[in-house]
């Protein structure tokens, strides 16, 4: 399994940085569209707002342009000259990621035992109660983190498939960024959308034809995901208020970052299912 995440790594990482030396070839181009983009602007500001002045307006926002792209280049320049310690750096994450991912597994694997083990450490009088929280934490989490990926990767080639089919150039990185962030409840589209706005400016086409492509195909993927595959996959498994849901993942990114955000959501279901059920097992001797 090692091998063969190892291997997609690899390759990934190695498509990335051709991505964005293409990318980084065409920030000219990028500059030139974004000027003609303001200097359309500026006509349409001064047709329907005679008194105003368009040209100040105009210089400002080009020599900001060019002040962002110039930055965008170097910083490109200055990731490549750094290559070996960002991709070190990658693999540690990943690494950290993976070795928290197969923790989870094996404790999942050998749920029986810990069931067991608790049991006999707990008086007689709970061995009911643990019974009852293992078998059903260890089924929501499984079922949980299974549904999550499966969703993830489903989301990820369906908007893979359509952006290719409406020929966005950069299907291929922007799908496999959609099906990642989708791990990320609520947040999760909005990161796809916003990445594919900013790869909107390196495409040969008019800025807003790009723009309706990303925007018609990603919020078309994930209006079938609430409706159809996160239903079907995931079930009612988890069922949080949305103001809840934002404060997790705030609390889960502060403490443990992106991994956070991806762990928060299940922990605090699962802390929320215990709690609850040890409330009901206590309540009846409390009246």
């Amino acid at each position: 399994i090692f091998s063969v995440v190892t291997i997609l790594l690899i390759v990934f990482v190695d498509f990335t940085v051709k991505e964005m030396l293409v990318l980084q070839s065409k920030l000219p181009y990028v500059s030139g569209k974004v000027e003609s983009i303001i200097g359309e602007y500026s006509l349409k500001v001064e047709k329907y707002f005679p008194n105003s002045n368009p040209v100040k307006l105009e210089s400002m926002l080009l020599e900001n342009t060019q002040k962002f792209t110039a930055e965008i280049s170097k910083s490109i320049v200055g990731m490549f000259s750094n290559i070996v310690n960002w991709i070190s750096s990658a693999a540690g994450s990943m690494m950290n990621i993976l070795i928290v991912l197969f923790s989870l597994f094996y404790m999942l694997k050998d749920w029986k035992k810990i069931k067991e083990t608790v049991k006999d450490i707990a008086p007689a009088s709970y061995h009911g109660l643990v019974e009852k929280l293992a078998s059903s934490v260890g089924f929501q989490i499984n079922r949980y983190i299974r549904g999550q990926i499966i969703v993830a990767s489903t989301v990820g080639v369906i908007a893979m498939l359509g952006l290719y089919f409406l020929g966005f150039e950069y299907y291929f990185i922007l799908g496999v960024i959609t099906g990642l962030s989708n791990l990320i409840p609520v947040i999760g589209p909005f990161i796809g959308i916003g990445v594919g706005t900013v790869l909107s400016l390196f495409i040969h086409e008019p800025f807003i034809y790009g723009v309706l492509k990303v925007m018609g195909v990603l919020l078309s993927v994930q209006l079938l995901d609430n409706i159809l595959i996160s239903p079907l996959i995931i079930g009612k498994a988890v069922k949080i208020h949305p103001v809840t849901v934002l404060i997790v993942l705030s609390f889960g990114w502060y403490f443990l970052g992106i991994l956070g955000m991806l762990i928060s959501i299940p922990f605090y279901t699962t802390m929320k299912f215990v709690a609850v059920e040890i409330y009901s097992f206590h309540m009846p001797k409390l009246r």
